[in-house]
């Protein structure tokens, strides 16, 4: 069976903390000459305790961030493992597969998230495979860069720090419901997975063409663009800044 560098996790949003893992795995690769691969978990434990406010990005545009820096990701759904003891989730999807293993310090697995760092060196040392922890970015503030810090940031409308954190800007999609009395004014939702935006007026950019327009939270959710957007159009922007209204 084909070997790979490997690592788990979650990853939402891609940060800056996953960018220097993923760059981190890709030095090991180079050098051993081992293509690489993410187990991404479809989500995380805060899920199943009823603590989850949101992804930060949508489940498309996470994997095509994470293909940026490896070779393959394979999509492990939370509700398929979560029940697995540590041992089985290791040999029903590590083992065989994995050559070199990379995780975050602070990661854990199996049932109940009983598994820790520790339990996945020893389990890899059982295995033959060789394992790196890996600490993560940290940020301006020497803490460790976590998703959940930043869904906070997105929650407060912090928008440059979230982009400082995700290293480039929010990636939002909003579903288009109605259109307003305003030309090229359009009632907009978030998607009920993503962490919804604060409010807040901001610059956004659509993703595929570039094309600028602004986005206004409030009650309800404005988009200003100067195009016909039909309801139920389903549309990916960048949030490029927060418009001072001081």
């Amino acid at each position: 069976m084909k070997k790979y560098v490997t690592t788990i996790g979650v990853f939402d949003g891609v940060h800056i903390g996953h960018q220097a893992l993923f760059k981190f795995m890709k030095k090991i690769g180079c050098e051993k000459s081992l293509p690489l691969k993410v187990f991404v978990v479809s989500y995380p434990y805060e899920y199943l305790q009823g603590r989850f406010d949101g992804f930060i990005i949508p489940l498309k545009i996470r994997i095509g961030e994470i293909l940026k820096y490896v070779d393959e990701v394979e999509i492990l759904d939370l509700s398929r493992i979560k029940d697995l003891d540590p041992d089985e989730f290791f040999y029903k999807y590590i083992s065989d597969q994995t050559a070199v293993l990379v995780v975050g310090k602070d990661f854990r697995f199996g049932k109940n998230a009983a598994g820790t760092v520790e339990t996945l060196k020893n389990l890899s040392s059982e295995a033959g495979i060789e394992f790196f922890s890996f600490d993560l970015v940290m940020n301006g503030s020497f803490q460790k860069v976590s998703s959940s810090e930043i869904r906070q940031f997105i929650k407060s409308g912090q928008i440059d720090k979230v982009t400082q954190l995700l290293g480039r800007p929010l990636i939002l999609e909003l579903l288009v419901i109605g259109t307003t009395t305003q030309e090229n004014v359009f009632l907009v939702k978030q998607k009920d997975e993503l962490v919804k935006l604060g409010n807040g007026v901001y610059n956004v950019e659509e993703y595929y063409t570039g094309k600028k327009g602004l986005l206004k939270v409030k009650d309800m959710v404005e988009l200003v663009f100067n195009e016909k957007l039909l309801p139920s159009s389903l549309l990916t922007f960048k949030v490029t800044s927060k418009v001072d209204q001081n």
